[in-house]
Formats: structure tokens, C-alpha cells, sequence
């Protein structure tokens, strides 16, 4: 699966047990990307599309394999997760997105309620410019660093094989995740 979505060298965040957890987007091929904007805005919906949990990844898989998928079964658990997450004792909350936005509206329009001319939120189209704008591998912060080491030769710190100590290394993995999530 990793060599067919992800770019060279890309890899699955894990988990602090070592399991698979997610996948950053810069680090899957195009089509893989675009894969993913398909899966995140129609079939599963998410707040985000910086990443990819691995349950989203195998449904993308499967996708580019031309294996079969129960979409209409997927489409229906989201959306009983999505009703059911605002069932709460007390003061209902919306913890998510309104999902599958183009659906309602197709639905409104078919069964011909009225609508509003102008609507704040618009369904971007992607073409190949959103593609050569958003879908190019980007650089790693550490890239230009080794770039440099490497234009300047090697140097007797670089023949340690001892990998860098970093201050955050004595973290929780989870957590350490969490902070490069939520900090990048």
C-alpha cells in the first residue's frame, strides 16, 4: 500500500505502540491526494485534509486498486455517526462540519425548497491548476540544512552513527504526535 499512495521514502506516522495511525498529505503521490479530497469531501467527511488515518487509506486504496467498495454502506455510517455525535444530555453541541454539504443542497433542490440566491460557502472546483498549486511534494524544514552539509563535504560530525539527540525525544510518542499535529 505505501508504495503504491505515497511518495519515495513516505511513511505512516505510528502510534505509540508502533502501529500505523496516519499519513501526512505531502506525503502521498498526486493522484493519491486528489483521491483524498474526493474520500474527505464526499464518501467520508472531515474538518481537515491535512492527513490520512489509516482507515481512510485503505478505503483509498481500495479505490485506486478498482476494488469493490460499499460506498452507499460507507456514506450511511458517516452519517449516522455525524447525527449521532450530537446526541447529548444538556446543551447540544456541533463537534463536526456539516457533512456531505453538496448532497443536502441536491436533496433541498430536488425536492424544490427554496433557497437562498447567494450562500457564504462555495465547493471549489479542482482542476489542474488546484492540482500544480496544492498537490507538489513540499520541502522538509531539515531539507535546506542537509542540503548544505552536503554542498560543504563531509565534515568529521557527520561520520557519528549515533542518530541527533533532540530535546522532545524523551517525549510520549502520542504526545510528541500531537505537537507536531497541532504546532505545523
Amino acid at each position: 500500500m505505501t508504495t503504491t499512495l505515497l511518495r519515495e521514502n513516505g511513511i505512516f506516522e505510528l502510534s505509540a505502540t508502533g502501529n500505523p495511525l496516519k499519513v501526512l498529505r505531502d506525503e502521498m503521490k498526486t493522484f493519491t491526494q486528489l483521491l483524498l479530497l474526493l474520500v474527505l469531501h464526499n464518501i467520508q467527511p472531515r474538518s481537515h485534509t491535512s492527513d490520512a488515518t489509516t482507515n481512510i487509506m485503505g478505503l483509498i486504496f481500495y479505490i485506486h486498486q478498482g476494488l469493490e467498495v460499499d460506498l452507499v454502506g460507507v456514506i450511511a455510517t458517516e452519517m449516522k455517526n455525524i447525527v449521532e455525535s450530537g446526541i447529548r444530555p444538556g446543551k447540544l453541541k456541533p463537534n463536526c462540519q456539516l457533512g456531505f454539504p453538496g448532497l443536502i443542497m441536491g436533496l433541498c433542490t430536488a425536492s424544490r425548497l427554496h433557497l437562498p440566491q447567494y450562500i457564504h460557502a462555495r465547493i471549489g472546483i479542482i482542476d489542474d491548476d488546484y492540482v500544480s498549486r496544492h498537490c507538489k511534494p513540499k520541502r522538509k524544514r531539515n531539507q535546506p540544512q542537509l542540503e548544505e552539509q552536503q554542498e560543504a563535504g563531509p565534515s568529521h560530525h557527520a561520520q557519528s552513527s549515533q542518530p541527533p539527540h533532540h530535546a522532545a525525544s524523551s517525549f510520549d510518542p502520542t504526545l510528541q504526535n500531537w505537537f507536531y499535529h497541532t504546532w505545523d
